[in-house]
């Protein structure tokens, strides 16, 4: 550096410098700017001596494209000439700063100049068409010149300025091999905004659709192409063709040929297309007789040729014309042949008679059966004739002219009970081969004749009738069999003869139903002993003759008899009865047993000769007695206790000996009386008794109640109290009355403990019982001395006080008291007595009884207080003379007066609310925040609670959801989402203020809040609102998952595509997708809940076809509510070897592990969509060698809105622009496969389809 004087700055040559660079040109090969090439030189001088001079770019070098590699030179150099673009920045204005190096640096001087940068255009961009598919349409037939209807306009633009739409040509190459040529049949307007016919076409004969390549072309070279579809619409230039049916067009019909009868079916064909290819059909001649189908072309006969004579012909010419008028015609001959066409047809379908089994030979049937047919042909003799020879010999036929007649073969053949009905077929003919005979139906019923009698099921009925059977009780019924029917099956019953005939009326039958019934009610008097019997000839058995007539007329009928045998039994009705009363009485002494008490008896009226059985009944009372079973007689055998129990019931049983329906018991009670004796002596409640006495105690004072008891009765149990021993001057017995079960010992005089400490006395009690008894007890009685003075309140006793809380250290009440005994019995002690915790808010001096308030009182904890305070004498300290200290006590109650001191507090957190996303607005979330608060303070001082959101800035509402600021009612304000938010956390803050401002409210909440409820008393609380996911959102289809395509040579099972759609319900059930195909039987399968799409069919000579279907997703299983999708799948059909095949330098495992990045890094780079269908080892069949080391990827592309399937070569082309010879894109234009090293080619067998 230079030190000295610095009084010049530098200066540049010139205030401006120009310099013209070329932008960088990816497309020419020709020689380009370098990196770090010199692309300018500025300079500056210094007039003071020696001065070293710094460039430096100070400005417009934003991009950092420029730079001055040694600041002592003026060098300006290009860095990265690769980020020239002309079509970015056209110039660049760089500030060059000169500086002088003087010392020190702050003298230094600086200068500035300016170097304006040109940028040159180059051809370095592609004309491009704006779409990759064009397509149009033009009528066949139309004049040379003929423009066609372009669906979308052909646009091309070109980037480059100096190159641009100016130097471009248009030109047309053709795709496969329609003819005529596509460039022979269409031209290009110069500017490629038209496109013209060049040819007349006629859509039958050439092609209908016509696919070729349009082609653009700088004056560089650089190309675009896009493909161009021509439909040829039909015009109506083709007339129908009738087709000649297979039989001909000469059609014999017979005369009796049924009317709508289908004689033939006439196609036409026509070549046209759609409206112009529909054919209609009419009839000329035949007019009445026959008719064409408008539609169809099925010629009927639509009228009777019965009336026509044959031979006939019909000349019937049949017209074919399309929708456009076009027509043509054939005559179609039709001959009418004879026929006889007449039978024999009955007046009738079905005929019936009827006629008595028994009715003799020859009879007729009833009504007379007279069968007719007739037949319309010309003297037609018309006969009769039974086919089935299964009633030949029982009916005859008789023929009789036109008519016939049917008769019986005989009586002896029919029975009815065996066969009650024919039923055959008669046939009518008029004899002529060729026609039909015509049939009826006849049904002959057999009637009945009275051929058989009643007939009783059995020849002897039994039964027993056993007592107690009440009248009108059926005993038993009798059956008949009639094999007639009607009248003749009908039957009434009758007794014919009752034994013994004094039982006539005691039984009688019902004359329809057979029913023998009781007329009486059946007592001992028929089934007893003949002792209760009335009757003179007693029997247990009774015998009835019963007759069974039918009803058939009087000189028809028919009866038969049968015998009912009736045993009448006796039951076991009566039980024995105790004589001469079922009730007894004993009386016996207490303490005796093996003595008899005394006897009953028991008898059987009905019958004296049953044996009767006695049973005591067990039961307490029973226990000390037994009985004979024989003779009644009851014995003592155990002693009784009159104390225990006087009183005693014993229940009895007499059981006689009968069967049916068993023994019968009657049933007596005794009762005993037992007696007392004097077996016990007084008893004491207690035989000793020790007492302790405070001296002084008043005259007559009772000392104690002696209690005694004897439980004998009158004198044995009457008892008296007398003083055995003791000193009867002191003490006495009050004296109860004679048989009061206590006394009482009292006092006759003061007691001085000091005189006598302890005195015995015994007390004596008797009975007044022969012998008697006695009892003593004795009784020790000790004195103790007392303290005989209690301490006396003076002041502040029974006080009551009101006290505001948060006072301390306060005087409360001077407590005051005296005693008038002396010593210690007169020196007093104040405390607080029952062990309350309202003490520790108190302070009360133990020695001069004054209380203060030891603590602040809180009215929330404890609104008031009841102390209980006692006055002692010292004795409470010192008790050591044996002498009770004596107390006085008082009751000091304090109220304590409430202060709002106490904020609201929640004692719940937090307060959770489920609602669907579908809630409505305006409805209320939740309404219980209000349950939860509360206030410690009183409810006449508390103020209202209120209620608002805990945050900054609104206290109001947090998102959706407001809350009431008096009730804390929360409602919604706004609609919801799940699928947006499914849940909702904010914080509530409760307040005894109203109108609060954000800044007074917020509270930042604490993450442990809801953790300290029941530890903690907060004024705020969490709310958490969870929605739950309602069905509300329809799958939508991924456009690319429908646009497939399928190569005819695929097999059955092939997968084609896989549909997807997406469902943004968050429940697994609303957001599982299933599929479905809506076609009739299509060419493919959809699996319902995968989606993938799988051919069902060949596809074998279908290239170049397209399939379209309708697909349909729907959630939530189909269930309601269900929301579907619909959209159409478009398959294009190709050959195999129409896909391309990309070589990747991986092996085949790793790139089926990224099969689906290399799909979408193709398709990034080529704009389309793509499916490969195949990964493979690498086969370089030029040179017959397989590597492992590379894959092929097999796959075909289709267009994003069109869904054609692309070009293999232009496919190529594009992947070949985008990427350099080992395989990665281009800076220019990066993509998704800087990891894929690619180079795509065709197959060997389509290779030579295409240009490449």
């Amino acid at each position: 550096m230079i030190e000295g004087a610095n009084e010049h700055a530098p200066e540049f040559a010139s205030d401006r410098y120009d310099v013209d660079i070329s932008e960088y040109n990816i497309l020419a090969s020709a020689q380009q700017h370098t990196a770090g090439e010199i692309i300018a030189t500025v300079t500056a001088t210094d007039a003071d001596a020696n001065d070293e001079i710094e460039y430096i770019i100070t400005g417009g070098n934003e991009d950092n494209l420029f730079e001055i590699p040694n600041p002592l030179f003026g060098n300006i150099v290009l860095k990265d000439p690769t980020l020239i673009d002309f079509e970015t920045t056209t110039s660049y204005a760089l500030i060059i700063t000169a500086t002088d190096l003087v010392i020190p640096e702050s003298d230094r001087r600086t200068t500035t100049t300016y170097l304006y940068i040109s940028v040159l255009d180059e051809n370095d961009n592609l004309p491009v068409f704006s779409n990759d598919m064009y397509t149009g349409r033009v009528d066949e037939e139309a004049p040379i010149g003929t423009s066609i209807i372009l669906t979308i306009p052909i646009s091309v633009t070109d980037a480059d300025s100096l190159y641009g739409m100016e130097t471009v040509e248009f030109e047309i190459n053709t795709v496969g091999s329609p003819l005529p040529s596509p460039f022979l049949a269409f031209t290009l307007s110069e500017d490629g905004t038209s496109l013209t016919t060049t040819i007349a076409i006629d859509r039958e004969e050439d092609e209908g659709v016509f696919t070729f390549q349009m082609r653009v072309v700088d004056a560089a070279g650089n190309e675009d192409t896009a493909m161009m579809t021509v439909d040829i619409l039909d015009i109506n230039d083709n007339a129908p063709m009738i087709q000649e049916p297979q039989g001909g067009f000469l059609i014999m019909v017979a005369e009796n040929n049924p009317v709508n009868s289908v004689l033939v079916t006439i196609t036409a064909e026509d070549t046209d297309l759609g409206v112009n290819a529909e054919v209609f059909f009419t009839l000329q001649g035949g007019a009445g007789y026959f008719d064409i189908g408008h539609d169809t072309g099925v010629v009927t006969q639509i009228g009777s040729l019965q009336a026509l004579e044959p031979p006939v012909t019909f000349t019937l010419t049949v017209i074919a014309r399309d929708s456009g008028g076009l027509s043509s015609s054939r005559d179609l001959i039709v001959n009418l042949t004879y026929s006889n066409d007449h039978a024999p047809v009955f007046e009738s379908s079905v005929y019936s008679g009827s006629v008595a089994e028994c009715a003799e030979d020859g009879t007729p049937i009833s009504p007379v059966l007279t069968l007719r047919a007739t037949d319309d042909d010309t003297d037609s003799v018309v006969s009769y004739y039974i086919e089935s020879s299964s009633v030949g010999d029982l009916f005859q036929l008789e023929n009789i002219g036109q008519t016939a007649t049917i008769r019986s073969a005989g009586s002896s053949v029919f029975d009815r009970e065996s066969r009650d009905t024919y039923t055959f077929t008669v046939y009518a003919t008029d004899g002529i081969i060729g026609t039909d005979d015509d049939s009826a139906t006849v049904t002959i019923f057999i009637s009945d004749c009275n051929d058989h009698s009643p007939i009783f099921t059995q020849d002897m009925y039994e039964v027993d009738v056993p007592e107690g059977t009440a009248s009108g009780a059926t005993v038993i019924q009798v059956h008949t069999n009639d094999a007639d029917i009607g009248e003749n099956e009908e039957v009434r019953f009758n007794v014919e003869s009752v034994s013994p005939s004094s039982f006539s009326n005691v039984f009688h039958v019902d004359p329809l139903t057979g029913g023998i019934v009781a007329s009486v009610n059946i007592d001992n008097t028929y089934t007893g002993s003949s002792a209760c019997s009335t009757l003179d000839d007693h029997s247990n058995n009774v015998t009835l003759t019963i007759k069974a007539t039918d009803q058939a007329t009087m000189q028809d009928q028919l009866s038969n008899y049968t015998t009912v045998f009736i045993r009448l039994l006796d039951r076991n009705s009566e039980a024995p009865s105790f004589v001469p009363s079922s009730f007894y009485s004993f009386e016996i002494s207490e303490n005796v047993d093996g003595v008899d008490l005394g006897t009953v008896e028991a008898v059987d009226e009905c019958d004296m000769d049953s044996d009767v059985t006695f049973f005591l009944v067990s039961g307490q009372d029973s226990a000390p007695f037994e009985i004979d079973q024989d003779t009644g007689v009851i014995r003592v055998i155990a002693g009784l206790d009159r104390e225990v129990n006087d009183f005693l019931v014993v229940q009895l049983q007499a059981v006689d000996d009968g069967t049916d329906p068993g023994p019968q018991t009657g049933h007596a009670s005794v009762t005993i009386n037992v007696l007392d004796e004097n077996d016990n002596a007084p008893k004491l409640v207690r035989d000793t008794y020790d007492i302790s006495l405070p001296e002084n105690i008043p005259v007559s004072t009772t000392l104690i109640s002696i209690v005694a008891s004897d439980p004998d009765l009158d004198e044995n149990g009457t008892i008296s109290f007398s003083m055995q021993s003791g000193d009867s001057d002191l003490f006495m017995l009050e004296g109860s009355p004679a048989g009061s079960d206590s006394d009482h010992l009292v006092t006759k005089v003061s007691l001085d403990r000091e005189r006598v400490s302890v005195h015995i006395v015994t007390i004596l009690v008797s009975d007044a019982g022969s012998p008697q008894k006695n009892s003593t007890a004795v009784m020790t009685l000790t004195l103790t001395d007392v303290n005989d003075n209690v301490p006396v309140w003076t002041a502040g006793q029974g006080s009551e006080f009101e006290i505001f809380e948060n006072v301390t250290n306060s005087l409360v009440v001077d407590l005051d008291a005296t005693d008038r005994d002396d010593g210690l019995n007169q020196e007093l002690v104040y405390f607080f007595v029952g062990g309350s915790q309202d003490y520790e808010s108190f302070h009360i001096d133990r020695n001069d009884g004054t209380l203060h308030i030891a603590r602040d009182l809180d009215y929330e904890t404890t609104p008031e207080y009841t102390l209980n305070i006692v006055v002692s004498d010292r004795r409470a300290e010192t008790d050591d003379d044996g002498v009770t200290p004596l107390t006085n006590s008082t009751t000091i109650h304090i109220i304590v007066t409430d202060v709002n001191d106490n904020e609201p507090y929640f004692n719940r957190c937090p307060h959770g609310y489920e609602i669907p996303e579908t809630f409505r607005v305006g409805a209320v979330v939740g309404n219980n925040i209000k349950d939860s608060v509360e206030d410690d303070d009183s409810l006449a001082i508390r103020t209202p609670f209120y209620y608002y959101i805990d945050s900054p800035e609104n206290v109001e509402c947090f998102g959706p959801f407001c809350i009431d600021l008096y009730t804390g009612e929360i409602t919604l304000e706004s609609n919801i989402d799940f699928e947006t938010t499914p849940t909702y956390t904010f914080y509530v803050v409760v307040s005894d203020m109203p109108n609060l401002s954000p800044e007074e409210v917020y509270i930042p909440p604490r993450i442990d809040l809801c953790d300290k409820v029941g530890t903690e008393k907060n004024n705020i609380t969490r709310v958490d609102v969870v929605l739950t996911d309602v069905n509300d959102q329809e799958p939508v289809f991924d456009p690319n998952s429908l646009l497939a395509a399928v190569a005819e040579e695929a097999e059955f099972d092939t997968t084609v595509t896989v549909l997807k759609a997406i469902d943004k319900d968050e429940n697994d059930t609303f957001s599982t997708v299933y599929y479905e195909i809506i076609a009739v039987d299509p060419p493919y399968l959809v699996n319902r809940e995968t989606g993938e799409v799988t051919t069902a069919d060949t596809f074998t000579g279908r290239s170049g076809e397209t399939d379209k279907f309708t697909v349909v997703a729907y959630d939530n299983r189909g269930n309601e509510p269900s929301f579907t999708s619909t959209a159409i799948l478009t398959v294009r059909v190709f050959k195999e070897c129409e896909q391309i095949v990309a070589v990747a330098d991986q092996t085949r495992e790793e790139a089926e592990k990224c099969r689906t990045q290399l799909e979408t890094g193709i398709s990034n780079q080529t704009g389309y969509i793509i499916y490969i269908t195949k990964i493979r080892v690498h086969q370089d069949e030029e040179q017959n060698i397989v590597d492992t080391t590379k894959a092929d990827m097999i796959f075909y592309a289709l267009h994003l809105t069109t869904g054609d399937l692309v070009p293999p070569t232009e496919v190529i082309a594009i992947i070949e622009r985008g990427l350099d010879f080992a395989g990665r894109p281009h800076k220019e234009s990066p993509g998704q496969l800087s990891d894929q090293h690619l180079q795509a080619i065709l197959w060997r067998e389509c290779r030579g389809q295409y240009n490449h």
